[in-house]
């Protein structure tokens, strides 16, 4: 556990007993990475199934979500948890588009996509 970790406070319309989040892990030889998520298991493993079909070299699985922390409710905090996704600015789109493994991607990503409008999220997982 994180010595802050009791401290996140998950975003409740994202994060919730009734609206859980499911990410799709992809693991080859020198990779081990979480690709996206999805607000249901079956989504996420039909993400799994397909994308497992255009890299039949790697092995993918699906993760449950634990929490999904909002930018502007821990950004200082948010460097010390392990992935950071991208969602839709619209508060209607709530689906993640892409997941990174540490902020300086996420930095990046945000730089060369800035026409379009994204939240960022940080997240836990089991």
């Amino acid at each position: 556990m994180l010595p802050d970790e009791e401290e996140y406070q998950p975003i409740d319309e994202l994060t919730s007993d009734e609206h859980s989040w499911y990410a799709v892990r992809m693991v080859g030889e020198d990779v081990d990475t979480l690709l996206t998520a999805a607000t249901t298991e079956s989504d996420a493993k039909g993400i799994a199934h397909r994308t497992a079909t255009q890299y039949p070299d790697f092995s993918f699985s699906v993760v449950p979500v634990t929490g999904i922390f909002m930018d502007n409710t821990r950004y200082d905090k948010m460097t010390d948890l392990q992935w950071y996704g991208v969602m839709p600015a619209s508060r209607k789109d709530n689906y993640i588009t892409q997941i990174f493994a540490n902020f300086k991607d996420l930095n990046t990503f945000l730089s060369d996509n800035r026409a379009e409008k994204y939240r960022f999220v940080s997240l836990m997982i089991k």
